[in-house]
């Protein structure tokens, strides 16, 4: 069973900390240690304080990730999520979670997540909205089927419909004449 559970731990995609409701680290898997950048003397030696320590360094607002630690570790039911900026540039969601053990907490698990790509890809959806929202050319856009399913505000100005007129129409009807 215990292989089975660090089998499981160390397949997620996320980087997962285990700790006792003392803070003292109980275990993490390499994902983890990889997005942290753990240095190889802090991965073959038992000193929590170091790790943190980095962890602490490793961070952008160092003041803001100690206000919140500190908030969920005089709170042993917080669940909580949080977003750090690393120095690095990434940007991790950390997810904190009470462990407990026959009704009553031992410990906390931390999941951070990489989501340094996820919030790359909204800001160039945001952008590309604005985009297509201030173009002066019209533009509309059809599913497979040639309907409607978005246009732009020049494309109801320099057609006459209104966005409810066009939208799941087939394009021909409106812009076959033009």
């Amino acid at each position: 069973l215990i292989a089975e559970l660090r089998a499981t731990l160390e397949s997620t995609a996320d980087g997962i900390l285990v700790s006792d409701l003392d803070g003292a680290i109980r275990g993490y898997n390499h994902r983890f240690a990889e997005m942290w950048n753990l240095p190889h003397e802090l991965l073959t030696q038992r000193n929590d304080a170091a790790i943190y320590a980095w962890m602490y360094q490793c961070v952008l607002d160092t003041e803001h990730y100690t206000e919140r630690l500190s908030t969920i570790t005089r709170s042993p039911l917080l669940e909580a999520t949080d977003v750090l900026v690393l120095r690095t540039g990434y940007v991790l969601e950390r997810v904190t979670l009470p462990q407990y053990a026959r009704g009553r907490p031992i410990g906390r698990v931390y999941s951070y997540r990489d989501i340094t790509q996820r919030l790359a890809d909204e800001a160039r959806l945001q952008l590309a909205s604005k985009v297509f929202e201030s173009n002066l050319d019209a533009i509309f856009v059809t599913d497979a089927a040639h309907r409607v399913i978005a246009v732009n505000p020049s494309c109801e100005r320099l057609t006459g419909y209104t966005q409810a007129e066009l939208l799941d129409k087939p394009s021909r009807a409106f812009f076959s004449d033009l």
